[in-house]
């Protein structure tokens, strides 16, 4: 069985770490070098043996070197895109960075089983460099609140079959998909109530909040690992319709939630 994955987008390194301990090889890439420093540091052992490979470098749609900008404050937000490295108004600061495509990473290191993909605005290079002969078996993308169906339009073009939409702001709430309790016990009041009128809602639109080990912050597990149901993609498209149509009513803010989208063969 294939077990190499891709962690484009880092960070911290809060997904590799995870994705080591459940005995996957990693190829881990990273923009900031600070970033890509520590995680050196911190996983010398793995880089030794050969689990991990880590490549400083940003996605693009050419290889080179570009302007990147680094959120200050908020390190999850640093991005080509100046607006949202600054988002409410965090310092932050340019750097020139070398870049790759999608492409030459499957070319280097072979088609992983599982793509993580969270890079703040640029997702969809990665989606728009891949082939039905390149696409992993399992892949995932942070999801575009104005344009998502753009992303699993691509997905389907790939000949991705199977769509899940998994809610990451309420990796704060402890949720047991077997069960589906929300351990209820620590809100009470109307703040019980709305968690519960919460947990009616995201049933009923199903999406998944998040069910695992990899704690707050991380994109959690490779798509076999995550929790709820696989759906078609005209159910997931009326999701995320409908998530596009909320986020318009509340105005500029929107949401305010993360989400991913998961895709498989």
């Amino acid at each position: 069985m294939n077990r190499l994955v891709f962690d484009v987008g880092m960070f911290d390194g809060g997904d590799t770490a995870q994705y080591l301990r459940d005995g996957y090889d990693v190829v881990a890439v990273e923009a900031n070098p600070e970033m890509v420093g520590d995680a050196r540091v911190l996983f010398a052992n793995e880089i030794a043996n050969g689990r991990l490979k880590i490549v400083n470098a940003a996605i693009a749609e050419e290889g080179g070197e570009r302007e990147f900008w680094i959120c200050d404050s908020l390190g999850e937000w640093s991005s080509f895109d100046r607006s949202i490295a600054s988002r409410g108004g965090a310092e932050h600061h340019a750097i020139t960075v070398p870049c790759r495509t999608f492409g030459s990473l499957i070319a280097e290191f072979g088609v992983p089983y599982y793509a993580k993909i969270d890079i703040e605005g640029h997702d969809r290079i990665c989606l728009q460099q891949l082939t039905p002969a390149t696409a992993p078996q399992f892949i995932s993308v942070e999801m575009e609140h104005g344009s998502g169906d753009v992303d699993l339009r691509l997905m389907k073009a790939l000949g991705y079959t199977k769509f899940k939409i998994v809610c990451q702001a309420l990796d704060w709430i402890d949720y047991n998909p077997a069960t589906g309790i929300l351990f209820e016990r620590y809100f009470g009041g109307r703040t019980g109530r709305a968690v519960r009128k919460l947990r009616r809602i995201m049933k009923h639109a199903g999406l998944n909040p998040r069910a695992d080990k990899y704690g707050q912050g991380t994109s959690g597990p490779p798509g076999p690992d995550t929790a709820g149901t696989w759906r078609s993609f005209e159910t997931v498209l009326k999701q995320w319709t409908r998530l596009h149509e909320t986020d318009k009513r509340k105005g500029a803010e929107g949401l305010g939630w993360w989400f991913d989208i998961h895709a498989t063969k």
